[in-house]
Order: C-alpha cells, then sequence, then structure tokens
C-alpha cells in the first residue's frame, strides 16, 4: 500500500489536486473532509471530542487500507507543532500495516500551478498580443 498524504494550509488546493491525482492513477482519495463532515453533527466542531474522533477515524482506515492494500491519497490542514503528533499518527497507521508514506507539502503556489498547467491543457495553446515585459 502507498500512501500519499498531501498537506498544506486551508484553501491550498489539497483536495483538487487528490482529485486530479486519483484520474490519472489507481489511488483512492480519502480526503480530510470525509472525517469532517461525518462527526461534525454529532461534535462541536474544534473541541478535544471533535477532533479525537476524527483522528481516531482517519488511523483506522489508513491502517485498514493499508492491510488491504489499497491505495490512498489523504489530505491534511497540517499547521507545524500543535499536528505533529497527529500527523505522526497517520504516518504510522500505514506503516505499521506494511504501507509506504509519501509526504506532499502542497502551498498556494503550487497548487496555482497545477491550475494553470491544467487551464492550458484544457485551452491549448492561446495566442495573445505581447507586452514589453510580459510574454502574455
Amino acid at each position: 500500500m502507498k500512501l500519499i498524504v498531501i498537506h498544506g494550509p486551508p484553501a491550498a488546493g489539497k483536495l483538487t489536486v487528490a482529485n486530479e491525482l486519483s484520474l490519472r492513477t489507481y489511488f483512492k482519495v480519502f480526503h480530510n473532509h470525509l472525517t469532517i463532515d461525518c462527526t461534525g453533527p454529532v461534535f462541536d466542531f474544534g473541541t478535544d471530542a471533535f477532533w479525537d474522533i476524527n483522528l481516531k477515524l482517519r488511523v483506522e482506515v489508513i491502517a485498514e487500507a493499508a492491510r488491504q492494500d489499497i491505495d490512498l491519497i489523504h489530505t491534511f490542514c497540517y499547521a507545524k507543532g500543535p499536528d505533529d503528533d497527529k500527523f505522526r499518527e497517520l504516518i504510522a497507521a500505514a506503516e505499521d500495516n506494511g504501507g509506504e508514506p509519501y509526504i506532499v507539502d502542497l502551498t498556494h503556489a503550487v497548487a496555482m500551478f497545477a491550475w494553470a498547467n491544467r487551464l492550458m491543457q484544457t485551452l491549448g495553446e492561446v495566442t495573445t498580443p505581447a507586452r514589453e515585459g510580459n510574454p502574455l
């Protein structure tokens, strides 16, 4: 099992990149919104109970996927320091069950590059008047 963990700040494009990668591979997407959506109606967002059950669900899904040899892409909104232990638990869930983790740090710049690349592929070659200092 291979686990790709795409992490970065909110709205960096983690899920967009994960979905695009999934379309080009056989990896399944297990994004962070899935556990948030199923626990939010029961536990108040941001409480210790909310985050504890979210982590347990994520760890168990990743561990079982590793045992079943199901390749996954997981998104994670990571804050250096406060999330270090949680992040290690996610990685250990894969490694302890025979999985190989691959970590991707997604920033806004990378997400924008990915979108620009996709847009150019969609539009094909577009000709626009060149301006001095600007090739577009």
